[in-house]
């Protein structure tokens, strides 16, 4: 982040700095190379889930959960804690079923994130990192396949030069 960005959403209270959320995602979204933004956010998340399904939905969890208390605290009634947002969150992850409705834009943004990515981080999280029982089992009879493909070759090489 530029630093007239973080000037432009940022606002200082005698209570502490205050971040307009809201503000700083959409001039994120207007800016320039916003494209090429969300297309590394979207690879880095692929990238992320590849390497640790079940990390990836924890840290996706705590962020958004983070960020929507954030954004709602003080404008929503329904969210009073942390826990109330991560309530909202972990739903969203599948079916949305619960009492609490986003009512800021960022809320309603961070809200749709989940909603479209979560149920396919959910699926990854418990999945075995080889992927399903058929596939391992698939994969190591192709190895051996390999292999014994490699010692046949070694062999016929082997008679081939007995016979010179």
């Amino acid at each position: 982040m530029t630093t007239s960005m973080a000037t432009a959403t940022a606002r200082a209270k005698a209570d502490g700095a205050k971040i307009d959320l809201g503000a700083l995602v959409m001039k994120m979204l207007a800016s320039e190379g916003s494209a090429a933004m969300t297309g590394g956010l979207g690879r880095g998340l692929q990238e992320a889930a590849d390497a640790d399904p079940l990390g990836t939905l924890a840290k996706t969890v705590a962020a958004a959960s983070t960020v929507f208390y954030i954004a709602e605290r003080g404008k929503n009634p329904k969210v009073k804690s942390l826990h109330d947002a991560l309530v909202l969150i972990t739903t969203s992850l599948s079916v949305g079923c619960t009492d609490i409705f986003p009512r800021t834009k960022v809320g309603k943004l961070v809200t749709s994130f989940v909603m479209a990515i979560g149920p396919g981080l959910s699926s990854r999280a418990l999945e075995h990192p080889d992927g399903p029982p058929e596939a391992r089992a698939m994969n190591e009879l192709v190895a051996s396949q390999k292999e014994l493909a490699a010692k046949l070759e070694r062999l016929v090489k082997a008679l081939e030069a007995q016979r010179r």
